[in-house]
């Protein structure tokens, strides 16, 4: 670690009279009555002497006995507390664009050349030798890095643990191909890596042995797999029973050791397939509880999927930036020679079952296949224009892409809702994200103005900007750590903890207001990235009648991914369509060419 991130500020908790904010960030979201009651609420919590007083003590306290984050084991516990299933829920995928990959390559060499940069990384990272991150000569803070690999989320009854371990030699994966599960050493007994030929090597050997030993068929229902799509009681029921067998114990404990699993698919039939496969799957063939799995199908598509407790999605993005273009450089021409002094060590992990254990995995398969099946995605290529175009027009494209995203959700359902976006607060000390609503008076405004079209282009122009500088500011005060939702969570977790010693006897009324709870209503729940070598970002809707949005701002195009539940798939195409309109008509406005029309 550099001394530039050992001086890091901690996360700073607002004063409680910040939260006057809060009716500026819930006006434009309820009617008039629903304001008065959420505003009155406001008012009572933050009285002198009141609740919120109470409550805000009891945090800085909290907050003064850590050197970190007061934050962070808050977040740890909402995310290892939560009792449903993980996919679809809380893990979230990336595909990888490919098209600009030299051809030729074979899965296995293919295979081999992504594990050995990616076991490189793990090794920088281990090591302390990976460089420190930047965003404007401000160092980030790299506390996340130290979740990545080698960590599995383990389930439990109650509340899960999040699991990391310490390197050790020899250095191993676990590769997953139709549906076994393989041990394969990637470093020699003193920690040297493995070439990414040898690595090859044993990638094909375990490829050949598998059809060699011929398809396992779809009605046996011993796919281990399958206990990661329960919900957590059920996995760690489950895992509880399979422990019971040393054998099965041991090959369990390969997994959680495993750096990373990588999974090798059946050739997908189209786009929307390897989109569905990356985040849900099947079943089979993944391993959900490990903190990441790196996907190549047989076509030589990549994508990756990756469990949220640990890390947010910027770190693995980074890495996949890299890899992507490390496998630009690489050629048919230019192969890997070099000869192992020792070759990988290939283990089949084989499994012990009863009956009555088959039958329990291949129901939780079934009922991951039905919920799978109630979930929608789609996508969106927009290629008219991406990242520099936008920024000709002297627009922010988070901030634009995120106007427009509002202007289609009023042309679509005629309301606007609450919208999550993702804030990375990683300047600070453990610092995850904020969230920003990107729903204020000016966006509202214009919106329900490009709707009508009952006002001049000059005041559309004039609105637009107004948009952006709202968005911007409050994007700005969370990366500071003023954001307010944070604060809110931090305040209504004392009260969880500690309220009945602090005589607060019931839930104060702020919580269970209209506005609030129109506020934490994640309708459109959103996160996204900037990136040429990813193609598409998704993650299930957070609310079930909601949709979650995935976007990817490239130079010259902007890719959208949309969930949803499956009775909602009309309404979430026409949602595209009209951010698609609402993405050219913004330019339109802003370039002044032009009668405007949405499209």
């Amino acid at each position: 670690m550099e001394k530039s991130e050992q001086k890091l500020p901690v996360l700073p908790l607002p004063e409680l009279n910040h939260l006057r904010e809060l009716a500026e960030w819930v006006k434009p979201l309820v009617d008039e009555e629903d304001f008065r009651i959420t505003l009155e609420a406001l008012e009572s919590f933050l009285e002198p002497d009141g609740d919120g007083e109470r409550l805000q003590q009891q945090l800085k306290k909290i907050a003064s006995q850590t050197s970190t984050s007061w934050l962070a084991p808050l977040w740890w516990d909402l995310y290892l507390a939560y009792r449903g299933p993980l996919v679809g829920h809380m893990n979230y995928s990336g595909m990888m664009e490919t098209a600009s990959l030299p051809s030729g390559d074979t899965v296995s060499a293919l295979g081999g050349k992504m594990v050995h940069e990616l076991m490189k990384v793990y090794e920088k990272i281990s090591l302390c030798t990976f460089p420190q991150g930047y965003v404007k000569d401000r160092p980030l803070c790299m506390d996340q890095y130290q979740y990545l690999f080698k960590a599995h989320r383990l389930p439990k009854p109650d509340k899960d643990q999040y699991i990391t371990y310490p390197m050790a030699a020899p250095h191993h994966i676990v590769v997953l191909y139709r549906d076994a599960f393989y041990r394969l050493n990637t470093s020699d007994d003193h920690g040297e890596i493995f070439s990414s030929s040898a690595l090859a090597s044993g990638i094909q050997r375990i490829l050949e042995a598998q059809k060699k030993a011929g398809k396992i068929t779809k009605t046996e229902g011993d796919r281990i797999g399958a206990l990661t799509t329960a919900t957590r009681k059920e996995a760690a029921l489950t895992r509880q029973e399979l422990e019971v067998n040393e054998v099965n114990r041991k090959n369990l404990e390969a997994i959680d050791q495993a750096i990373f699993v990588l999974c090798i698919d059946p050739t997908p039939a189209t786009i929307d397939d390897w989109h569905r496969s990356l985040l849900l799957s099947e079943g089979n063939n993944r391993y959900f509880d490990k903190s990441f799995q790196l996907i190549l199908s047989e076509s030589l598509d990549i994508g990756f999927n990756a469990e949220h407790t640990g890390a947010d999605a910027t770190p693995w993005f980074h890495f996949m930036e890299q890899l992507h273009q490390t496998l630009q450089k690489s050629r048919e021409a230019e192969p890997d020679h070099s000869k192992p002094v020792s070759e990988p060590i290939v283990e089949k992990l084989e499994w012990k079952f009863s009956h009555a254990l088959k039958q329990r995995l291949q129901k939780q398969r079934e009922d991951h296949l039905a919920r799978a099946a109630e979930l929608e995605l789609t996508h969106l290529f927009f290629q008219h224009f991406g990242k520099e175009q936008i920024k000709q027009l002297k627009m922010s494209p988070d901030a634009f892409f995120h106007i427009a995203l509002q202007t289609a959700q009023y042309s679509t359902f005629g309301k606007l809702k609450s919208t999550y976006e993702s804030v990375s607060v990683r300047h600070f000390k453990a610092g995850r994200t904020e969230c920003a609503r990107p729903v204020n008076r000016e966006v509202a405004l214009l919106a329900k103005a490009m709707q009508k079209d009952d006002q001049s282009r000059e005041w559309m122009k004039s609105q637009l900007r107004k948009a952006q500088d709202a968005h911007l500011n409050r994007i700005m005060k969370c990366q500071q750590g003023y954001g307010i939702e944070r604060h809110l969570f931090g305040l209504q977790k004392m009260y969880e903890q500690h309220g009945e010693r602090l005589g607060i006897s019931k839930e104060p009324g702020l919580f269970s207001t209209p506005g609030y709870r129109q506020l934490k209503h994640d309708f459109l729940s959103s996160s996204g990235v900037g990136s040429e070598s990813i193609s598409l970002f998704s993650f299930g809707p957070v609310t079930e009648d909601g949709f979650g949005i995935g976007y990817v701002i490239r130079q010259e195009s902007i890719h959208v991914s949309l969930s949803c539940k499956s009775e909602n798939r009309t309404i979430g195409t026409k949602l595209l369509k009209e951010l698609e309109a609402a993405l050219l008509k913004q330019r339109q406005i802003l370039l002044g060419t032009a009668k405007i029309n949405l499209v």
